[in-house]
Formats: structure tokens, C-alpha cells, sequence
């Protein structure tokens, strides 16, 4: 696939330039708060491409980004759209490290579990210099609540302020941190119901917002048909104006497709599909599927993601393992236009 200069990367570098650059763009400079804030709007990431001293492009760029933008409240929510974390599983079911990123209701701990502490990290190749790391701690109360706390913060490097020339005169900050507090509640052996309140803050080039975040998921599990698994919650729902920050809609279930013992070891494989809705901008499908031999796990997927009137698949591999009462996880992704891959890696332990 070529390499557009016309990418959500290309209009952010662009967006920058051009507010570094008043003095010799003035032809332009009425629209460059429009510029700024259709940032957040070009959503797909992974598209994101690196562009060094393209002016023209960086003009027309901005100049198409001045009609009809739609402002966002709070810098880099595309960012938030990396699946950190879902290696086997669509975003809205259990799984890694069940951080309550994708569904508040995934956070719930089993049955005997006290503790669940989770790492997980996602690194884009150079081109983009995307990087999401991420914190979760869940802690059950009686036999069936759960609370949790996470952490997750992305940016992206290598976005440099120049002047009237090429010179580079320092760096850009491009980043958002995302703050969570959990509540889920089990309701019987199968449903799970859950709520997170959440606070994300955002910055780029110095100008920093924040706002509050309600999401709200359930889900049902070790149901009697094929041990199915099913999940529903929103993402990053804004109470106060949410036409300005539309939230998404994740939707998963998976199935078991195979058990047996081989020997003395359990063999167990499952495969699902997920799907995240954003309102009149984004759909992203997910099919997955995982097959695990006693302590060692291997998955396997499609993701597509439709944007902009484009859409393309992607292969996502992944491999994980369970020793000493932790489990580790490594996972690589394709890209899109041409880019090298995605990895990212999760790591947790349970505390009984």
C-alpha cells in the first residue's frame, strides 16, 4: 500500500507547523483553532505516518482540515483506540489482564482470588512513536464485588517545533492520561454488571484539558451452550455534552470450539468476535481465537478497522505463558499503510 501524504499523522504535524509558523503562514492562520481541534477527530492511529519538510502538503492539509471541523474537548482520545491489553479476546469479554479498559464489568475476580495486579504496554514502530503503558489493580470485597484502579497514559514522540526553518527548536507533547475507578458486582454464577468513573486528561503543545468519564458494561459468562462468553459496555462516555466526545460501543462474545486432555494436560480452544462502534466515524471488527495447552497459550486474529471511508485487515498474533503464579504475554499486530508492526506485552499476577 502507498504511502499518503493526506494521513491523521500528517494533519497533526501540519497543525503544529502552522501555529509555529504565524508570522509566514498568516494566510491561514483564522482557521488554525479549527486545525487544532479536528486533531482528536482523525481517528485511526495505526495509519498515523512520520513526514519530514512536506509544506505543501502540510498547507493543503490544514487548509482541508479548516472546513466543517468538529471540535473535541480534550486533546488525543485516538490514542485510547490502540487494543492495548486485548491480545485473544474482543475488548468487551475477560481476558490479559482484565484491566476494565474496554468493559468495567471484566474487572471481577474469581471465585477464591484476593489480589489481581496487572502491567501492560503497547510500542508502534518509529514512524509513528505511539507508546501506551498501563497500570490495573482489582481487589475483591466478599465473594462477589470487585474494586479496581488503573492507570493507563499514551504518547507520541518525535514531534518536533521548528520556527521560520527546518531547525528544530524543541519537542511537542501529544498525550493523554486516563485515570479509572471500578465497581463490579456478580450476580449469580453467570452476569457480571459494572461501572467505571474515570477522569482523562489531554495535552498538545502545552495546552492542557481534562474531563470526567462514566462507562457502564456488563457481561455473561460460562453460559450452558458451548461455555459461551458475552459482553457489552461503552467506552468513554462523556455525561456533560457527549455530542462533543461520541463514545463507542464495544460488543463481544466468544465460544469453546474444542476440549479435550492430551495426556495429563487440559486443551482447550475457544473463538470470538468483537466489534467497537463509533458514532458517523469509526467500526472496528475483531475475530479471534486462542487455544491453550495446559499452561502455554497461543491466539491468533483479524482485526479491520473502517474509517473514512477506507477499511483494510490485519493479522494479530500472540503467545502466552503462566508460571509461578504470573502470566506474561506477547503479541504483534499488523499495521496499516505499510508500517511496521505493532507489540505490545502484558503482565499480572493473582493473589488467592
Amino acid at each position: 500500500m502507498e504511502r499518503s501524504d493526506d494521513t491523521p499523522v500528517t494533519r497533526l504535524r501540519v497543525a503544529l507547523a502552522l501555529r509555529d509558523n504565524e508570522e509566514s503562514l498568516k494566510g491561514i492562520s483564522a482557521c488554525r483553532a479549527s486545525v487544532a481541534s479536528r486533531l482528536t477527530a482523525a481517528v485511526w492511529i495505526p495509519k498515523f505516518i512520520y513526514m519530514r519538510g512536506l509544506l505543501l502538503p502540510v498547507m493543503i492539509a490544514a487548509l482541508s482540515l479548516c472546513r466543517g471541523a468538529r471540535a473535541q474537548i480534550v486533546p488525543a482520545r485516538d490514542l485510547l483506540q490502540f487494543p492495548i491489553g486485548t491480545l485473544d479476546h474482543a475488548s468487551a469479554l475477560p481476558g490479559g489482564i482484565n484491566d476494565g479498559f474496554g468493559n468495567p464489568a471484566a474487572i471481577g475476580l474469581e471465585r477464591g482470588a484476593r489480589l489481581r495486579i496487572g502491567l501492560a504496554a503497547l510500542q508502534t514502530p518509529s514512524d509513528q512513536s505511539v507508546d501506551l503503558r498501563m497500570l490495573a489493580v482489582a481487589v475483591a470485597h466478599g465473594e462477589r464485588d470487585t474494586f479496581g484502579f488503573s492507570i493507563l497514559h499514551a504518547g507520541v514522540g518525535n514531534l518536533y517545533r521548528t520556527t521560520t526553518d527546518p531547525q528544530t527548536v524543541g519537542t511537542i507533547a501529544y498525550n493523554t492520561t486516563l485515570t479509572s475507578l471500578s465497581a463490579a458486582h456478580r450476580f449469580g454464577d453467570h452476569i457480571t454488571g459494572g461501572i467505571a468513573a474515570r477522569y482523562r486528561t489531554g495535552e498538545i503543545g502545552g495546552d492542557r484539558r481534562g474531563t470526567a468519564l462514566v462507562d457502564v458494561g456488563a457481561t455473561a459468562t460460562h453460559l450452558p451452550l458451548l461455555d459461551a462468553r458475552l459482553g457489552i459496555a461503552s467506552f468513554l462516555w462523556r455525561p456533560v455534552n457527549p455530542s462533543k466526545e461520541r463514545p463507542a460501543l464495544n460488543i463481544g462474545g466468544d465460544v469453546r470450539l474444542y476440549e479435550a486432555m492430551l495426556g495429563t494436560a487440559p486443551v482447550d480452544v475457544r473463538g470470538g468476535y468483537g466489534v467497537t462502534l463509533t458514532e458517523g466515524e469509526q467500526r472496528e471488527d475483531a475475530i479471534v481465537g486462542a487455544a491453550r495447552l495446559d499452561g502455554v497459550q497461543a491466539s491468533a486474529g483479524l482485526v479491520r478497522t473502517a474509517a473514512f471511508g477506507s477499511s483494510e485487515w490485519r493479522p494479530r498474533f500472540g503467545i502466552g505463558v503462566r508460571f509461578g503464579g504470573y502470566s506474561a504475554s506477547v503479541a504483534r499486530q499488523q499495521n496499516g499503510a505499510g508500517l511496521d508492526p505493532i507489540y505490545q506485552f502484558t503482565l499480572s499476577t493473582t493473589i488467592r
